[in-house]
């Protein structure tokens, strides 16, 4: 075991707590610990917190962490603790509600494993130590070294995930909070079944209001739940889904019942996941894990965490002086893009300009300001995983309600269109493909863009991204409205346009 080093600081429970989002990358904690196995007993211990897996500042930390159990006094391993791995997955629960959360994770653990679903093995209990001014109540569980949490391009690894909350539903449980960073994949495990996944965060399993296993209704509730984590793309697949999930549950029926089933999942995935989008993008307004936002008198910035940095503090106070020298994209009366770099990367920068005083008292008393909206799209659509230039950064000036100039920081994709790829190479399947699948994922989410000109789609090493999110709106009545806009694209060459129009068609879109 390597010996923890000096330079690494000691906090204590409340340390933890009151250091927010600026906890040290690297800390050591003292703990009394109990083993979980046969012979063990209270002890002290000292957990070096080597990496930070989740955080909710001052509530709840996750962490990977070395233990190192031992008398303060004598440095000597203090008995039975032989239960408890070297590595561990710290769960550590803070304030008032600790014992309570702590319990709750136990026993969603606990259900789990009695419904025979692969999951971290519970090694230990930990307090924070006596004359803690902060209660803190924490789990220790097995580190499944080499795993990484689902991902939307798996498959096949998602059948799995439905196998095992089948089995969850058999066994009386429901997962509240099943979304795909709570199903680790194990390094070589096989397709299609649940043997190498671990079903991690039992905080969220509950047992079902009625004993027994789950009735069809709740059982398809929560399925939608765990597939609406999906992009909206995915929606092909739940037919699969469906089958999959039926067959490990031992249900039988006919076409007829099969096919009202998977309408119902469809119709369910799909609520699931706009009540996600809309707790997304509430988050996105807002200081939390992903975003960074801050509200003065005279302006208002919101930013991807990440993205914070000096450089953006600096833009802040005098983001026109980064437009002297920058290269202009677009200079228009409503809006100026340039091209810049912040915080060590090339992005986009799109001047929302303000043209009188009286726009400035509309941009007040309308609901979503122009720039909010761009902002909060672009954020829905990465979030439903289709392709865009990402917002980085949205700052608003202002002078207490009145909103002036707004400034959309983005990704920068480059500048080559789609156009200009097809006027100098043609559009080969693979391209056709791709912007096929974008219009699939504006459908399957309910969404029309509004303007589907061509110079509007950029060809990116990683395909097709549909940018100018403005007039995007949720609504399916101009989506085949939208298809038409992006079929007349190409009056000038029939061939082309008809070749596109069968893509859509065969792809069930309709124009």
């Amino acid at each position: 075991m390597e010996p923890l080093a000096d330079a690494v600081p000691e906090l204590s429970a409340a340390d933890v707590a009151a250091a927010g989002r600026r906890l040290p990358a690297r800390f050591r904690c003292r703990l009394h610990l109990e083993g979980a196995g046969p012979g063990s007993r209270a002890a002290v211990a000292t957990v070096l917190v080597e990496d930070v897996l989740r955080l909710l500042p001052g509530r709840r930390l996750t962490a990977r962490v070395r233990l190192e159990p031992g008398r303060p006094e004598s440095g000597r391993p203090e008995p039975g603790l032989a239960a408890v791995p070297a590595v561990a997955v710290l769960k550590l629960f803070l304030g008032p509600g600790a014992r309570r959360y702590c319990a709750r994770e136990a026993r969603g653990a606990a259900l789990v494993t009695a419904a025979g679903v692969q999951n971290p093995a519970l090694r230990g209990r930990v307090a924070g130590a006596p004359g803690e001014t902060v209660a803190a109540r924490g789990l220790l569980f097995e580190y499944v070294d080499g795993a990484r949490p689902l991902s939307d391009d798996d498959s096949g690894e998602f059948l799995g995930a439905v196998t095992a909350l089948a089995r969850l539903h058999a066994a009386g449980a429901v997962h509240r909070d099943p979304h795909l960073e709570n199903f680790l994949l194990r390094p070589g495990a096989g397709v299609g079944g649940d043997a190498g996944l671990w079903l991690v965060d039992g905080d969220g399993v509950r047992r079902a209001a009625r004993r027994g296993n789950l009735r069809q209704a709740a059982s398809l509730a929560n399925l939608a739940r765990l597939s609406a984590e999906r992009p909206p793309q995915a929606d092909v697949e739940l037919p699969r889904v469906y089958r999959a999930y039926a067959a490990a549950r031992g249900w039988a029926g006919g076409a007829a019942a099969q096919t009202e089933a998977v309408r119902a999942l469809t119709r369910l995935t799909r609520r699931q996941r706009r009540a996600r989008v809309r707790r997304y993008l509430a988050k996105a307004q807002r200081d939390c894990t992903e975003f960074h936002c801050s509200r003065t008198w005279r302006h208002y910035l919101v930013c991807q965490r990440g993205f914070c940095g000096p450089e953006l503090a600096r833009f802040v106070d005098d983001p026109d002086a980064g437009f002297r020298n920058a290269q202009v994209l677009k200079a228009g009366n409503s809006a100026t893009v340039v091209r810049l770099h912040l915080q060590g990367r090339p992005v986009v920068v799109k001047r929302y300009n303000q043209k009188n005083a009286w726009q400035a008292l509309k941009r007040a008393v309308r609901p979503v300001a122009r720039f909010r909206r761009a902002w909060l799209n672009g954020q829905r659509l990465s979030f439903l995983g289709i392709p865009t230039a990402r917002p980085l950064a949205l700052l608003e000036q202002r002078f207490g309600p009145l909103r002036g100039r707004a400034y959309l920081i983005m990704e920068d994709l480059g500048d080559v269109d789609l156009g200009a790829e097809v006027a100098a190479r043609g559009l080969d399947e693979a391209r056709l493909e791709q912007v096929v699948r974008l219009f699939q994922g504006l459908a399957a989410a309910g969404l029309t863009h509004g303007d589907t000109k061509i110079s509007n789609f950029l060809v990116t090493p990683r395909g097709v991204s549909l940018v100018d999110l403005d007039a995007l709106r949720p609504s399916r009545a101009g989506q085949a409205k939208d298809r038409r806009r992006f079929l007349a694209n190409f009056d000038a060459d029939p061939a082309l346009r008809r070749r596109c129009a069968a893509a859509f068609a065969a792809a069930g879109l309709d124009t």
